[in-house]
């Protein structure tokens, strides 16, 4: 899903997506497709579905099936930009949708911004609005997990979606808070002075006059990473050629202590990704060189640094590196200007 969530990022960014047309098919579809929906059975896919089936003239975009005569999701696409001006008009046209024929969940989007409806819920239609995605500024892994949670035909099929749409609507206001801040705080932490996820967090919640501890931030980020490993797909790494090692760094003892996060772990691993090998192959080749696992490179180079896998990679093709870390290992801003 990452790789297809890059693409579109860039497709946005390029322009490609002309017209309401072009979302529906080349963007929505190709997302559906990737959360385990037939979109070449009408059956389950359906456009251009008659709300009403006498009346041709109120059709949603596209209603999701999954194998009940009723629908399951709504969605009305929309052309890029449109939902900053004409909200309001959608989310009555979908209100008057769910009038004639309910389906539990309801979906806005112009291809970039992404607006998720809990159908069976009190209150005025927009107020059932229980989700807000933005594909271009948004973690793709917070997308990714969003998607699968709610999207998903597994998920949609089993119920979990309809649970976790009902459980967010319940949540506290501070908990809320924290969950709508989560995409900006992923991006504060790429900026100077470089804070931690749980620090951003904290900040952020704190603006809209939410005080949060910062053990509180904590613990809601631990479990913001139990769900992306809970949904998590595993990954197929490519095991490259092994570093040749010198008579006098032989592999040490497995689990041995003694390699720095910094001149071990982190400046190798940075510079094989800036030489363009992949984030997975350089983990794995400097896992091979110093003896220890796979998960010890990767969690030396995103866990202890506070980051997602993203944010590393990200930071580590770009010049930003060099001022994350030293802010993060002050006492040897010299070895990082030397190495880096």
């Amino acid at each position: 899903m990452n790789e297809i969530l890059e693409e579109i990022r860039k497709y946005i960014n390029s322009g490609y997506f002309k017209n309401e047309e072009n979302i529906r098919f080349s963007l929505v579809a190709r997302i559906l497709q990737k959360l385990g929906w037939d979109i070449w059975n009408p059956k389950e896919v359906a456009t251009e579905f008659p709300v009403l089936p006498n009346e041709d003239s109120t059709r949603v975009d596209i209603a999701l099936f999954d194998n009940t005569p009723s629908p399951s999701v709504f969605i009305e696409t929309k052309a890029l930009g449109k939902l900053e001006t004409e909200l309001t008009k959608y989310e009555v046209q979908l209100r008057d949708y769910n009038r004639n024929n309910t389906a539990p969940f309801s979906i806005i989007t112009d291809g970039r911004e992404w607006r998720f409806y809990y159908s069976q819920t009190g209150g005025e239609f927009s107020q059932k609005c229980f989700k807000v995605l933005d594909l271009l500024n948004d973690d793709v892994d917070d997308i990714e997990l969003s998607f699968y949670t709610f999207l998903s035909k597994e998920d949609i099929r089993s119920g979990k979606a309809k649970n976790e749409a009902e459980t967010y609507l319940k949540l506290s206001r501070i908990q809320r808070a924290m969950e709508d801040a989560l995409p900006q705080a992923r991006r504060q932490i790429l900026e100077s002075p470089f804070p931690s996820l749980p620090e951003a967090l904290v900040k952020i919640v704190a603006e809209e006059s939410h005080m949060v501890s910062i053990e509180e931030a904590s613990r809601f980020v631990k479990k913001q990473g139990a769900k992306k490993a809970k949904h998590g797909k595993p990954v197929v790494i490519t095991p490259p050629v092994p570093t040749p090692l010198s008579n006098t760094n032989r592999k040490r003892p497995l689990g041995r202590k003694g390699y720095k996060q910094l001149s071990d772990y982190l400046i190798p691993v940075i510079k094989l990704i800036k030489r363009g090998v992949r984030h997975s192959d350089a983990f794995h080749q400097i896992k091979e060189k110093l003896d220890v696992t796979y998960q010890t490179v990767s969690a030396q180079c995103t866990k202890r640094l506070d980051i997602s896998t993203e944010t590393f990679v990200e930071l580590a093709k770009s010049n930003q590196i060099k001022s994350f870390l030293k802010d993060k290992f002050p006492d040897k801003v010299s070895l990082i200007e030397q190495e880096l």
